[in-house]
């Protein structure tokens, strides 16, 4: 059972980077670069685990968080990449794909 006092792993990212399985949330920060592209792990290998992604971008310029799919797998059904910009999303994966929330 879960326990909600159990402190959840986060990190700041502010270079690309492919996420790890034992990621739960993401603070990317793309101040000072143009874009950071981060690439979700397997979804093989996060069966009903959620990753959460959030832009803390705090400069003026609008530089985005793109979020990559690993290899040939696919995000609800579709192979492009999801553009996060001053904004948060997650993602759960399954056996074989990710589903965005």
């Amino acid at each position: 059972m879960f326990d909600p006092r159990t402190p959840l792993p986060w990190r700041v990212l502010e270079t690309a980077e492919t996420l790890r399985e034992d990621d739960y949330l993401v603070l990317a920060n793309p101040d000072g670069v143009s874009n950071i592209t981060l690439t979700l792990p397997r979804a093989a290998t996060m069966r009903g685990r959620f990753i959460w992604v959030k832009n803390i971008a705090t400069g003026a310029a609008v530089n985005a968080v793109i979020v990559n799919q690993n290899g040939s797998e696919l995000t609800e059904g579709a192979s492009s990449s999801i553009s996060l910009a001053k904004s948060g999303g997650g993602a759960r994966g399954d056996s074989a794909k990710f589903f965005s929330d």
